[in-house]
């Protein structure tokens, strides 16, 4: 009886070591990875109270220097966060969606289309196509949750070695600046709230030369890896009988780039599901291209500003969005627009003295 007890004890020991060492390594794990914009947006995102977002963006730095979900709550009262990493590749799109309906479920998923064009370009350094590079995929998987769901996305994402993707503290471990920076610590959970809600201001301006491509009507067919991505991103999206609204940025868009998203609108379309080119409505949002760009792929904030007006009264008129504003929950929007507002302000000054 003796030696039945003091087994059972063992067993108990033994199962609190492990649960302390699991904890202790997540929490490390957390601390050590790096505080950059693709971290902030993530663990902004699981800071979010559950079941309060009407509509969540997905995709690479576009969407967060486009989208401004805290103006879109003032104007229209919806709710929105960028759910957006730098240089997201395609196929980890369908796992940062299931991550997503973890804790919210939002009316409509907008999807960027930008890396499905990219990912077919050539990248000269390492010799590959871009959407397989290590920084993309870890701008994803280095800042979301252990999960199964980051553990599912890493075996069908990653080629070759994935150990060091699972346990990203291997690459991390020797930054031990990360012990006594304070913004670290403030990361420990993996939540840390995201005042603009994922939104990330452009501060310069260049000047670019736009084509209007909108005559382009041919049709330029994926890569077949690209095809493939976005067929099995399409198939989830109609498994999940999830309402997603897949759009292209206005930007210096040119007639190759404009053919395959011609490609891209036919294949949404025989799912049944929606496409918006905004490059097709760049006169009536406004952008001018002599003040309103970061770069010949982003807007700057006046541009920002321009877009989401333009895109908030699309999302208003075409998905049924609620008006949040007099809701004394959401009285937190209210104020952190105030706030966000204010510091947009002074670069707004800025902008249009340059």
């Amino acid at each position: 009886m003796e030696k039945k007890y003091n087994r059972r004890v063992n067993i108990v020991w033994i199962a609190v070591f492990v649960l302390c060492f699991s904890v202790l390594f997540v929490l490390l794990s957390y601390l050590y990875r790096p505080v950059t914009t693709s971290r902030e947006n993530i663990c902004g995102f699981y800071a979010e109270k559950k079941n309060t977002l009407d509509m969540v963006y997905i995709g690479g730095s576009a969407c967060y220097v486009y989208w401004e979900p805290l103006a879109a709550y003032d104007k229209y009262g919806f709710t929105s966060y960028n759910f957006a990493t730098d240089a997201m590749p395609p196929q980890v799109i369908r796992y940062c969606m299931e991550e997503i309906l973890k804790t919210q479920s939002p009316e409509v998923f907008l999807v960027d289309l930008r890396p499905f064009q990219y990912g077919d370009l050539y990248d000269e350094v390492t010799s590959s196509v871009n959407y397989k590079r290590e920084a993309p995929i870890r701008n994803v998987t280095d800042n979301m949750n252990y999960s199964v769901n980051r553990a599912a996305m890493i075996e069908n994402c990653v080629e070759g070695e994935t150990a060091a993707y699972h346990f990203d503290i291997a690459k991390y471990h020797s930054l031990l600046i990360s012990l006594i920076t304070p913004r670290n610590w403030g990361y420990i959970t993996n939540r840390h709230p995201m005042r603009s809600k994922g939104f990330h201001a452009c501060e310069s301006v260049e000047e670019l030369y736009m084509e209007d491509v909108s005559h382009i009507k041919e049709k330029q067919r994926l890569s077949e890896e690209m095809d493939d991505l976005l067929t099995e991103l399409l198939e989830y999206c109609k498994n999940k009988e999830q309402k997603v609204l897949f759009i292209v940025h206005a930007y210096q868009i040119s007639e190759e780039d404009q053919k395959k998203y011609n490609y891209m609108e036919e294949r949404i379309a025989e799912y049944g599901m929606d496409y918006l080119n905004t490059n097709d409505y760049a006169e009536e949002i406004g952008l001018e291209p002599s003040a309103d760009f970061y770069n010949r792929d982003h807007v700057n904030l006046l541009g920002a500003d321009k877009y989401t007006k333009f895109l908030g009264e699309y999302l208003v008129r075409n998905y049924t969005l609620p008006d949040k504003r007099n809701d004394s929950a959401y009285r937190r929007w209210s104020q952190e627009y105030k706030e966000w507002n204010g510091r947009m302000e002074e670069i707004r000054e800025t902008l249009r003295l340059d």
